[in-house]
């Protein structure tokens, strides 16, 4: 899974805001500051900490949590490489004939031609980088392990699936071409009902809610 989670992270980087993570290799600042965040000890020790927090809520008055110093030390520098990443992204943007089509790119584009009061300040077009990390890459490797494990106990899967892509005339098919094998479709859909990345999802109402009392 290590070796799935640094490719996805590395794919992630690179379409989500045009930065080489290279997490399989030497460590980019970037994805050691997240691995830090999001996979180091004080993050183990923080998810702990959370469960006893939900235990005893009086905890949550402390001002200081276990490995807080050290975890608002690597958020601070990840919002820092983010903004600098933001600011290269920007002056690239603007170049005459350039057209990157990576999301943070595309994201400035709609942002500069927003009405001025539904523009995104810096903060929160910087607040993206690290949404595009965590919500692109680790379900998505979660996602590929199953698919592999999955294909690996059906070889018949495996061998109807593979003759679908070997007809693909093209190594680089377009996204009408991938949009065109049902197999595929089908085969990950399945793979998401049965061993779906996301247990379960959050959700606040909206409204208030009354539930009848005098119905069943």
């Amino acid at each position: 899974m290590r070796g799935l989670r640094h490719t996805t992270l590395d794919i992630i980087g690179k379409s989500g805001f045009d930065y080489d993570m290279a997490a399989g290799d030497s460590e980019s600042e970037l994805s050691a500051v997240f691995a830090e965040i999001f996979h180091g000890p004080q993050a183990e020790r923080r998810m702990f900490y959370r469960l006893i927090r939900a235990m005893v809520p009086t905890l949550n008055w402390l001002p200081i949590t276990p490995g807080s110093l050290a975890i608002a030390r690597a958020r601070k520098k990840m919002e820092d490489i983010c903004a600098s990443i933001l600011a290269k992204s920007r002056a690239e943007s603007g170049l005459k004939g350039a057209d990157k089509r990576d999301l943070l790119s595309i994201m400035l584009k709609a942002n500069a031609s927003a009405e001025t009061k539904k523009r995104l300040d810096d903060s929160e077009l910087t607040g993206q980088i690290p949404t595009f990390l965590v919500a692109g890459h680790h379900t998505t490797s979660t996602a590929l392990g199953w698919a592999l494990y999955v294909l690996s106990m059906h070889p018949e899967i495996q061998k109807k699936l593979r003759a679908e892509l070997l007809g693909i005339p093209s190594d680089r098919p377009t996204i009408d071409q991938l949009n065109g094998l049902p197999y595929l479709e089908l085969f990950i859909r399945e793979v998401l009902r049965l061993h779906s990345p996301v247990a379960a999802v959050s959700r606040m109402s909206a409204a208030d809610c009354a539930i009848p009392l005098a119905e069943p």
